[in-house]
C-alpha cells in the first residue's frame, strides 16, 4: 500500500477564500491565492512522482482553474470544501481534521500572520495527526520574526539588528541613521506589509500618523535596510541513527514587485528562482 499524504494549503484548501476573492478586499491574504496554487500543485506534483498519493480539500471555484497534468492524475484526490469567508483557524482545523481521515500525514502550507500557521500545526497534531514539520517550538520561533533574531543571537549567527516599533520609537532620537529602515509584521516570515523608510525621522512620522502601526507598535519590528540580493535558503533537518543532519537543498533568489512613493517603498513577493 502506498503512502498517503495530505496536502493542506490555507487559501486553497480551507474555503475561506474563493476565486472571485483574488481582486477583493480581503488584503493581505488574497495576494497569495496564486502563490498558494503554485506551491500546492508543485508540492503535489513531486510527491506524486516520488510514489506518494496524495489527497487535497479544495474550494470548488479553485478547483476549477486550467488544469495541469498533475490535476488529472488519479494519485491526487480532492474533496470539496464549502466557500465561507467567516470560518475561523480553528474552525478550518476541524474541516481538515474530518477531510483527511485515512491519510498517513499531513503537510501544512499557511500564512505566519496571525499565528495561522502554529495554530493549525497545533490543532492537527492534538488530534493525533502526523504532520511533517518542525516541532511546535521551531514553527512558533519560525514564525516570528523577533523571536527568530533572539534565536540567531543565542546562536551567535550575524543577523541585522532587529527592534520592536514600539522600542524603536523610545531610541530613535538618539540613533545612528542608515541608509533606511524596513518595518515588517513581526508575525511573518514573508513581505507581506512590508515598508521601507529612508531616514528615521520619517519612521517616526508615518509610526505616530498610522493607526495600524500607533495602536500595535508590538506586532511590527524594525530593521535597517540591507544592500544585497534578497535570498532563500532550503534546508532538510533530522535525527538519524549518526545525529542531527542538514541536507542543504540550494538557495534561491527572491523577486520583489516594488510601489514607490517620495519617502517609503512597499513590496509585493513575485516569485523567486534558483538555485543560485
Amino acid at each position: 500500500m502506498r503512502l498517503k499524504i495530505a496536502i493542506l494549503e490555507y487559501i486553497c484548501c480551507s474555503g475561506v477564500f474563493s476565486d472571485c476573492t483574488r481582486e477583493a478586499t480581503r488584503a493581505p491574504l488574497t495576494a497569495l491565492l496564486a502563490e498558494g496554487y503554485a506551491m500546492l500543485s508543485a508540492l503535489t506534483r513531486d510527491l506524486i512522482e516520488a510514489g506518494v498519493d496524495v489527497h487535497s480539500p479544495l474550494e470548488p471555484s479553485i478547483a476549477a482553474w486550467p488544469r495541469s497534468r498533475t490535476w488529472t492524475d488519479s494519485r491526487w484526490t480532492r474533496s470539496p470544501v464549502p466557500y465561507d469567508p467567516n470560518r475561523s483557524v480553528d474552525d478550518v482545523a476541524t474541516l481538515w481534521i474530518d477531510a483527511i481521515e485515512g491519510c498517513d500525514a499531513a503537510i501544512v502550507i499557511a500564512p505566519e500572520l496571525d499565528g495561522i500557521l502554529p495554530q493549525i500545526t497545533h490543532r492537527l497534531r492534538n488530534h493525533g495527526i502526523s504532520v511533517l514539520a518542525g516541532d511546535e517550538l521551531f514553527v512558533a520561533t519560525a514564525c516570528d520574526q523577533l523571536r527568530t533574531c533572539q534565536a540567531w543571537h543565542t546562536a551567535n549567527v550575524r543577523h541585522p539588528e532587529t527592534y520592536l516599533l514600539e522600542e524603536f520609537l523610545r531610541i530613535a532620537p538618539a540613533g545612528v541613521e542608515k541608509l533606511g529602515w524596513v518595518v515588517k509584521r513581526r508575525d511573518s516570515a514573508g513581505c507581506v506589509g512590508q515598508q521601507r523608510f529612508e531616514t528615521t525621522s520619517r519612521l517616526v512620522q508615518e509610526a505616530l500618523r498610522r493607526s495600524d502601526l500607533r495602536n500595535s507598535p508590538d506586532r511590527w519590528v524594525v530593521q535597517p535596510w540591507v544592500l544585497g540580493t534578497p535570498v532563500s535558503l532550503a534546508a532538510l533537518c533530522e535525527e538519524t541513527s549518526r545525529g542531527e543532519e542538514i541536507r542543504v537543498l540550494g538557495a534561491f533568489e527572491q523577486h520583489f514587485a516594488a510601489c514607490s512613493s517620495e519617502q517609503e517603498t512597499g513590496w509585493g513577493y513575485a516569485g523567486g528562482a534558483g538555485p543560485v
